[in-house]
């Protein structure tokens, strides 16, 4: 919702409205920035709940602690910094304190991206650790995925074991692969 709501609110103007006639008015336009915060807090929010979810898969699949409490545990937890960091994050990118921080994109179009600023802050807060998010996931899902072909083996008859728990196992793999399907998506 986050991510797409700028972008939503750019089919109520022309492409014509939406450019300007220089870089200074285009960077600092409302709108612009509007665009470029909910676009920084929505990738990184939904990258936070993201993890989140791959991780309770993890937890309980790929670790075999279907019993154990520690996500539930963890929930206020995972709230807290699954709002909090993308809000600190988004406002950093988009108002670091620096003349051309603004939020505008580096072409000049109308969908409004990173300033050309300060690279590393964008990088350090941003990019980085949604990169840093994504390898959690793809790692956590993966972890499952081989955890759940190799299973079977602990009991030593492979064609039994599948045979019991194929419909369960393909359901969770189709899970994982749909998962990281959307994620690379």
């Amino acid at each position: 919702f986050f991510f797409h709501l700028g972008f939503i609110g750019n089919t109520f103007f022309s492409f014509s409205d939406l450019e300007c006639a220089n870089h200074w008015d285009f960077e600092y336009g409302s709108w612009c920035k509007f665009q470029s915060w909910t676009m920084v807090f929505g990738a990184m929010h939904t990258a936070c709940w993201w993890v989140v979810q791959a991780f309770v898969v993890w937890w309980h699949v790929g670790l075999l602690k279907l019993k154990d409490p520690l996500p539930k545990k963890l929930e206020p937890f995972f709230h807290v910094v699954c709002w909090l960091y993308p809000i600190l994050c988004s406002f950093l990118v988009a108002w670091v304190p620096s003349q051309s921080a603004t939020g505008g994109g580096l072409t000049g179009n109308p969908f409004c991206t990173f300033s050309e600023s300060d690279i590393g802050v964008t990088w350090g807060v941003f990019v980085g650790v949604l990169t840093f998010q994504l390898t959690l996931v793809f790692f956590f899902l993966s972890w499952t995925v081989i955890r759940i072909l190799i299973t079977p083996s602990a009991e030593g008859n492979w064609l039994k074991a599948f045979g019991r728990r194929l419909p369960q196992q393909l359901l969770i793999i189709t899970f994982c692969f749909v998962f990281l399907n959307v994620i690379v998506a």
